[in-house]
């Protein structure tokens, strides 16, 4: 639940950015979120602190708010307006 808000924001901001042709950039958080963030999280509270599930689900909302902090971050930068897509 606490997730959501910034799953959506995400999902809204990052196919804005594609349809306008950054998908570098969303490429990258998304890369960032999910083998930086997400992955090393889920093994240290699942795994390491035994929190099993419940740890990769904390993973996973973590994942979540810093992708949608990131993409929210890179849309209102402005940089995606000056591309060129070619």
């Amino acid at each position: 639940m606490l997730s959501e808000p910034f799953m959506a924001l995400s999902i809204v901001l990052a196919g804005s950015l594609h349809g306008a042709g950054d998908t570098k950039g969303t490429m990258w958080i998304i890369v960032i979120a999910m083998w930086f963030i997400i992955l090393p999280l889920a093994y240290i509270f699942s795994l390491m602190m035994h929190y099993g599930a419940t740890g990769v689900w904390v993973a996973m909302v973590v994942s979540m708010v810093v992708q949608g902090i990131l993409i929210t971050w890179r849309f209102h930068n402005g940089t995606w307006k000056t591309l060129k897509v070619e």
